[in-house]
């Protein structure tokens, strides 16, 4: 903290009386509740030992080249209330019996609610997260921080269009603390997310960490983690990534002539290889120019990061408009490398796409000679009985995937959504495991439908539709072989290149 602009470091009891509404406050009676409070450094900054400037000296050397350059930020998406229904609302209109004294539940009335009825579908979007009553007993329930009775806590910010409501965790182990006397988390919580901003120094690395926590409709908690990183290149690395990307783009122009000229000026039945050689080189070529023109128009992500450490120094405290500024520029840094990050997830998709596409043109490429297009031919010749088996594969793939996410996915977690139980007979197709682990757990007429299933599934997936795509590509080399061994003309594939 640096000085006062008078160079003073006071209690302002004028401001602690105005803004709690007690005239009778002082920061040495107040000091026990109001220094745990990040209002004391405007307030009670003597009495609080909250004096600036402050020097920190260095305990030790930090060795790792990584760092987080902001506290983390733990935010939440709520839903919205609604009217309660059903039984809920029934419970709620419930009366009470002044006999069951030994029950103290339903032996009087009520004051308030004891649920809240929420809708899922609904984001919840006022000003602040919710409400609570403000302490009684110390004359502050007309303040201005307690207006009429109830603090509010937890500005809204946006979070790509949507809201959410954060808390900056300055000093972790008071404000949890404080979260968890207001009950920062209840039932309107849909998911909560801790960020935080990380750097790396040697690569010039920007990173977003998050790790979200979802709750679903039954208040089951599943945690996810994200890990976003951008990585400006600067200085050599700069040059480099645009000095390749300048080179594919000349040597795809000089290598799409001659197949243009091919596919222009002959008549062959090679035309539709030609064709396709032509459009890969083309698409390299406007692949590469445009993620080069994207890369010229982005700014440094230093200069986001400089720009969000600036808002957080200047930060005074005067308002809480002021940090909810702060806290909107944090979730444009989290959307701009999520952004950047998804932008370029796109260009890599792309990328592999492309890759893909040189592939086959390889594939393409060694079937001119009969030797080396032993591949293409044993595809050719065997695509009939393989369109045919695949449609075969696939249905009974997916009715057994169906039978049993719908009978055992609420007993064995492999199972539990019909995704995750293609996903198990994925795996267990390829031998990674035929009993499922949570099998264990079950009993019963439920173990016999299980073992039913799996019986089924080695017999028919694992056992004999598998020997059948062998089969198929069996037959089908064998064939090719055989009008290979007619052909009296050709030679090997290194013969050829050298003749």
């Amino acid at each position: 903290l640096g000085e006062a602009p008078d160079g003073d470091c006071q209690d302002d009891i004028a401001l602690l009386r105005r803004e709690l509404g007690n005239s009778t406050l002082t920061c040495e009676n107040y000091a026990a509740t109001i220094c745990d409070d990040s209002f004391a450094i405007r307030a009670c900054p003597s009495t609080c030992g909250m004096c600036g400037p402050f020097r920190y000296q260095t305990m030790k050397k930090f060795v790792r080249p990584q760092f987080s350059m902001l506290p983390p930020v733990v935010h939440q998406a709520r839903v919205a209330k609604r009217e309660c229904r059903g039984f809920a609302k029934l419970f709620l209109n419930q009366g009470h019996n002044g006999f069951l004294v030994k029950t103290p539940a339903l032996d009087g009335e009520r004051e308030g609610d004891i649920i809240t009825c929420i809708d899922r579908a609904t984001p919840h979007a006022e000003e602040f997260a919710d409400d609570a009553r403000c302490p009684e007993g110390l004359g502050i329930e007309n303040s201005s921080r307690c207006q009429e009775g109830v603090f509010r806590f937890s500005r809204r910010a946006t979070y790509f269009d949507a809201p959410v409501y954060p808390k900056m965790l300055r000093e972790a182990q008071k404000d949890i603390k404080a979260m968890r006397a207001v009950q920062w988390l209840d039932v309107q919580t849909a998911d909560v997310t801790v960020s935080t901003l990380v750097y790396s120094q040697v690569e010039e690395l920007f990173t977003s960490v998050s790790v979200r926590f979802e709750v679903d409709s039954a208040g089951k908690v599943r945690a996810s983690k994200t890990v976003l990183s951008y990585r400006d290149l600067i200085e050599t690395t700069g040059i480099s990534f645009a000095g390749f990307m300048i080179g594919v783009i000349f040597f795809c122009s000089l290598g799409v002539g001659h197949p243009i000229y091919q596919l222009y000026q002959r008549r062959s039945c090679r035309n539709r290889v030609i064709a396709f050689e032509v459009f890969s080189r083309m698409a390299l070529i406007i692949y590469s120019a445009v993620l080069l023109a994207m890369w010229f128009k982005q700014y440094p992500m230093s200069e986001l990061y400089s720009r969000l450490l600036d808002q957080m120094l200047g930060y005074t405290g005067d308002s809480e408009a002021e940090f909810a500024k702060m806290m909107q520029e944090f979730f444009s840094a989290l959307e701009n490398i999520k952004s950047r990050a998804d932008l370029f997830l796109n260009f890599r998709i792309i990328a592999y796409i492309l890759l893909y596409m040189q592939f086959i043109q390889l594939m393409l490429y060694f079937s001119f000679h009969p030797r080396m297009g032993v591949l293409t031919a044993t595809i050719n010749k065997a695509s009939s009985a393989l369109a045919h088996f695949f449609a075969l594969f696939c249905m009974l793939f997916m009715t057994l995937a169906f039978m049993a996410h719908w009978m055992l996915g609420t007993h064995i977690e492999e199972f539990q959504s019909f995704s995750v139980t293609l996903a198990s007979q994925a795996r267990m197709l390829f031998g990674e495991f035929i009993y499922a682990s949570s099998a264990i757990e079950i009993n019963g007429a439920m173990l016999i439908m299980y073992w039913l299933y799996a019986f089924t599934f080695m017999l028919v997936v694992f056992f004999t539709l598998l020997n059948f795509f062998l089969a198929i590509i069996v037959d089908s080399f064998a064939a090719v072989k055989k009008d290979e061994q007619l052909n009296f003309t050709e030679h090997d594939f290194l013969h050829d290149c050298f003749d």
